[in-house]
């Protein structure tokens, strides 16, 4: 009997311990992850029981240790059972792998944002000197949240005293989420942080891969290129003393230091995978920048809620958005007057008696008129109150979906106008240097491969950002992402090195899924594929420059669907599998081309391109070829035809513009013809003019195009300029003898793509890996 009381009372010790001391526990606390709180609380009934001289047998307490120890098998399984976490306050726990370790459960792993907190709380633990065991916590910061992320409060205990500071995180991408592997953070610097969708667990193989973009970065010089080194988070572990060192000495030296150092290792890693880490503290994310300069939900809600009495005078709201727009105010005050009235039922509810400021409930209602929710805490009044607040008002909202959609429409085309002719230079300055780029990349021999808005950068200066952006001359666009990238010159086996497969969907063509043996077979130069890969993401991209829209949206659904199918196809597949998603993919892509391009003709065209006088022989050299291709195409197209017969007939055929064979073929419907055989004839006729007059189109823009370069550099329309990339690209990665496109069929999308997936560089199963 004694020795389970003994039992039962250090029980007691522990539980108490653990309540009241966590600082002096913290390594059993973490160990145990909750379960031993539990299970002494459980336990403090029965043990003060028993010292009350209940009347307890033997037998008894032995039944009740067994089931004591069920108890706390079984909340240790729950505890430490993966699954997904959400976000909200968390203790750190050791989520870093030992370097070097390797296992299958890894390629499971799920990235969320804790798991890059936690990783920054572990540095932040390093640098203020406590030990591995000593406790540390972060938890979301209430009421305050970045712009473009979340801001987390990191704490560290260090000699009985709490030692904080703050970081920012968020995905990166137009719609980033829990699944990304990406991610910006703000501490002390804007860092990037990448880790790859499979787990890279070797020291040698993660810096070989670091050297790789490292030896990309040189060969793209004097472009502007962030790529991943450990000195990003050493100098925050062991900061360089020696100013006089270049940024290559140093990341020399930190590496030297990290490869016979564990410890230091563990940093690197997230999860069970080294990860890689920029610093982009000098530059601007392309991305970010087009947000500010196109009209974003977030401008509208800063504007919104900038000037919130304007609501309530109409002098004043007349004075910023013009008379013509006052209908619009009168319309929002109803609203207000319904969600004022809600208000005052809500007190009621809660027999609240005094009446509240209305400054208080005219700011609410303009926090959700910008698209906000309330902050619980405000006006000291109860969680209950302000919970049931947001959710009525969230239905009144809901309510009155016209009025807020349309005056938010009318923010937008107030913002729209006033900031017109800054971003017009703004634009056109940024699609001339993405231009620059592209022309860099050729000269140097490297296609990129995986060009989108958040793998390019503004390298400007920050003390004049935005206004730089006004003149080419003042910045430039550079590069962040090197992975896929490829260097264009024969290797030692005279052939080009396999690059990594992939590519983000929406600025992707299916050859970026091609090997380069594929690719050599069915289109012959390996390297100008590559090249047009880069064409073909810019052109999308000068688009949403232009536009603020994409322009590959829906044929974007398809790329996943084409990895698919490659990743299932068999060797027996032979070339047909290639030549059926090449098909399907660029009918779709020009279906879409041609009705995105007439649906923004008008702003396309008014926007005016400066082309450099140094870029203009590379691009003037893609161009021709494909001028003499579309040429070559006409011409067979009329020699093979049997409806205009003799030289005369194929001499008009081949000279006629686009217009006149329009005009040819409303001639030929216009005929009145009863025979069937006839009828027959005349719609194969059309059939042809109607394919001809495609490749006239084509040849014309491309014409057009290539006859405004001339030796003082050239300015041509947006419209013009994605024409004539586009149809270069679509010329030379669908070849001919796989057939016309109009008319092809096949697969669609087998389902609606998440948005964040068509953003996001897809990860290959077929990948020959190369170093990043």
């Amino acid at each position: 009997m004694k020795s389970f009381k003994r039992i039962f009372f250090l029980f007691v010790l522990v539980a108490v311990a653990v309540s009241f001391f966590p600082e002096k526990t913290d390594h059993l606390w973490r160990v145990a992850d909750h379960w031993l709180r539990a299970v002494s609380e459980s336990l403090t009934f029965f043990v003060l029981f028993i010292y009350n001289d209940a009347p307890v047998t033997e037998e008894g307490m032995a039944l009740f240790l067994v089931a004591a120890l069920v108890l706390l098998s079984l909340w240790t399984v729950v505890s430490f059972k993966p699954g997904k976490r959400g976000r909200g306050k968390g203790f750190s726990d050791k989520t870093v792998s030992e370097p070097g370790h390797d296992e299958a459960a890894e390629i499971e792993y799920r990235y969320v944002e804790e798991d890059v907190v936690k990783h920054f709380l572990e540095i932040y633990r390093a640098q203020v000197g406590a030990g591995n065991d000593a406790p540390c916590r972060f938890e979301p910061v209430e009421g305050h949240r970045a712009a473009f992320g979340v801001i987390y409060e990191l704490g560290v205990l260090k000699d009985g005293e709490w030692h904080t500071r703050r970081l920012t995180i968020g995905p990166l991408g137009e719609a980033g989420t829990h699944r990304s592997h990406t991610w910006f953070v703000i501490y002390d610097r804007y860092i990037v942080v990448k880790i790859p969708p499979k787990p890279l667990t070797d020291f040698n193989v993660y810096i070989k891969e670091l050297v790789y973009g490292n030896s990309l970065a040189a060969r793209l010089a004097p472009t502007e290129c962030v790529v991943p080194n450990v000195s990003v988070i050493m100098e925050l572990l062991a900061p360089n003393r020696t100013p006089s060192l270049s940024a290559t000495e140093i990341e020399k030296g930190h590496v030297g230091r990290l490869s016979g150092n564990t410890a230091f290792q563990k940093h690197l890693m997230i999860g069970p995978s080294f990860a890689f880490f920029m610093d982009l503290s000098r530059y601007y994310f392309l991305s970010r920048v087009l947000d500010d300069i196109h009209i974003s939900r977030a401008s509208i809600e800063e504007e919104i809620v900038g000037h919130p009495h304007i609501l309530w005078d109409l002098n004043d709201f007349e004075g910023r958005y013009g008379k013509e727009r006052a209908s619009a105010c009168a319309k929002i005050s109803a609203v207000f007057d319904f969600f004022e009235e809600e208000v005052n039922r809500l007190l009621v509810q809660f027999g609240i008696s005094s009446s509240l400021p209305i400054f208080s409930v005219r700011s609410w209602f303009i926090q959700f008129l910008a698209g906000r929710s309330i902050p619980t805490t405000d006006q000291n009044l109860s969680a209950a109150f302000m919970d049931e607040l947001n959710s009525r008002a969230t239905l009144a909202m809901a309510e009155h979906t016209e009025p807020i959609t349309d005056y938010r429409k009318m923010i937008h085309g107030y913002l729209f106008e006033k900031n017109t002719v800054k971003s017009r230079a703004m634009i056109g300055s940024i699609v001339t240097n993405l231009l620059d780029l592209l022309a860099g990349l050729n000269k140097r021999y490297i296609a990129i491969r995986d060009i989108k808005p958040d793998n390019l950068l503004i390298a400007g200066d920050p003390e004049n950002y935005p206004t730089f952006l006004t003149s080419p001359t003042e910045f430039k666009v550079g590069i962040i992402d090197v992975e896929t990238a490829a260097y264009l010159s024969m290797g030692e086996k005279g052939r080009i090195e396999q690059p990594l497969l992939g590519g983000t969907p929406k600025y992707a063509t299916p050859s970026n899924l091609f090997g380069n043996d594929v690719i050599r077979e069915h289109f012959g130069e390996v390297a100008r594929i590559l090249r047009l890969q880069d064409w073909y993401a810019t052109a999308a991209l000068i688009f949403k420059v232009v536009t603020g829209k994409d322009l590959f949206e829906e044929s974007a659904q398809l790329i996943p669907e084409v990895l698919r199918i490659l990743t299932v196809a068999d060797d027996d597949s032979g070339p047909s599998v290639y030549e059926y998603v090449s098909r399907i993919y660029f009918k779709k892509a020009l279906e879409e081309f041609e009705e995105k391009i007439a649906e923004h003709r008008e702003t396309l065209s008014e926007f005016q391109v400066i082309v450099l006088r140094k870029n203009q022989k590379v691009l003037k050299t893609e161009i021709d070829f494909c001028k003499m291709g579309l040429e070559a195409r006409v011409d067979q197209l009329v020699e093979a035809q049997i409806f205009f017969q003799g030289e005369k007939n194929t001499d008009t055929l081949k000279r006629a513009s686009s217009d006149q064979i329009q005009r040819l073929i409303a001639s030929w419907k216009a005929k009145n013809i009863t025979s069937e055989a006839h009828r027959s004839r005349v719609a194969e006729a059309v059939r042809f003019l109607r394919l001809l007059h495609g490749f006239k189109v084509r040849y014309e823009g491309i014409a057009r195009f290539s006859d405004g370069f001339n030796e003082e550099g050239m300015k041509v329309s947006a419209h013009h300029l994605i024409h004539a990339m586009f149809h270069t690209v679509c010329y030379s990665m669908y070849t001919r003898v796989w057939g016309e496109l109009s008319g092809a069929e096949g697969f669609e999308a087998s389902q609606d793509v998440a948005d964040e997936t068509l953003e996001r560089t897809l990860d290959c199963e077929k990948t020959v890996p190369v170093a990043y």
